[in-house]
C-alpha cells in the first residue's frame, strides 16, 4: 500500500462511464483532464505559518474529482494510484 506524506493523497479512477440515448456504453475517463476518484490514503497534513500540523480536509473513501495532470501517476503490479497535494483536488462528491 501507498502511504502518502504531508499534504499528499492517494486516489484510485473510478469507472464513469457514459450511456449514449441509444443504449451504447462508451468508456469513462478516457482523454479528459478532470476525473473521478475514490481517495485510498491521506498524508498527515501540512505545516501551518506558526508549525502546527494541519489536517487534511479530505479523507479516506471520499469520492474526488481531480485533474490527472496534477498528479503522478505510481503502478504497482497491475494496479494504478494517482498521488496528489490536496490542494489540486477540484470538488468533493456527496452521495
Amino acid at each position: 500500500m501507498i502511504t502518502p506524506l504531508r499534504d499528499k493523497i492517494c486516489v484510485t479512477l473510478m469507472a464513469d462511464e457514459e450511456k449514449t440515448p441509444g443504449g451504447i456504453f462508451l468508456p469513462g475517463n478516457i482523454d479528459k483532464a478532470h476525473v473521478k476518484g475514490k481517495i485510498l490514503s491521506v498524508g498527515s497534513g501540512y505545516f501551518s505559518s506558526n508549525g502546527v500540523i494541519v489536517p487534511l480536509e479530505v479523507s479516506v473513501d471520499d469520492v474526488v474529482v481531480f485533474n490527472k495532470n496534477d498528479a503522478v501517476m505510481v503502478k504497482e503490479g497491475d494496479d494504478s494510484f494517482y498521488l496528489l497535494s490536496e490542494a489540486a483536488v477540484t470538488c468533493l462528491l456527496k452521495e
